[in-house]
């Protein structure tokens, strides 16, 4: 976000995308007349997308559809299974949120998710991120919380 702060101080627009190798290019795309500063766009024509989540509203796994997607891996048709569902959406492995103008922003990874005791996925990225930009003093941020009530910070600083 600091690059992008930086180009919009200076009135300079940043149009970010979002695609995969196996969607084999763009996804979503800011243009000039639909951009939204923070996300990676809007879905290009002809494809769709949902967000994977057991609570609507909340981030989930970014789930993609089209003539884009890749047919499978090569030789490989367990990971082709567990990349691509019944209805033929690819599991993307990042998550995200929606917002209501169909806007996609990208907010971490499924590998990168802690899951609380409760059963709550959080994206730590975000929170280390956030802690890291106020706290310009620090050298490392880990946020941890797998399986408890609470989410903790491990912190260093700089000497």
């Amino acid at each position: 976000m600091k690059t992008l702060n930086f180009f919009a101080s200076l009135n300079i627009p940043i149009y970010e995308g979002y695609g995969l190798s196996e969607s084999t290019g763009p996804h979503t795309m800011n243009i000039k007349n639909f951009y939204k500063f923070g996300s990676v766009g809007l879905p290009i024509h002809g494809v769709m997308q949902y967000i994977d989540t057991d609570k609507p509203g909340t981030d989930g796994e970014i789930c993609m559809w089209g003539r884009h997607i890749f047919m499978g891996y090569f030789k490989n048709p367990e990971a082709t299974r567990l990349a691509i569902d019944k209805d033929g959406y690819l599991r993307s492995g990042d998550v995200g949120r929606i917002d209501s103008d169909g806007y996609l922003f990208i907010t971490g990874r499924i590998k990168d998710v802690i899951i609380t005791s409760g059963g709550k996925n959080i994206a730590p990225a975000p929170i280390e991120d956030s802690i890291r930009n106020e706290l310009p003093f620090l050298a490392n941020v880990l946020v941890i919380g797998d399986k408890r009530q609470y989410l903790s910070a491990l912190l260093t600083v700089r000497t």
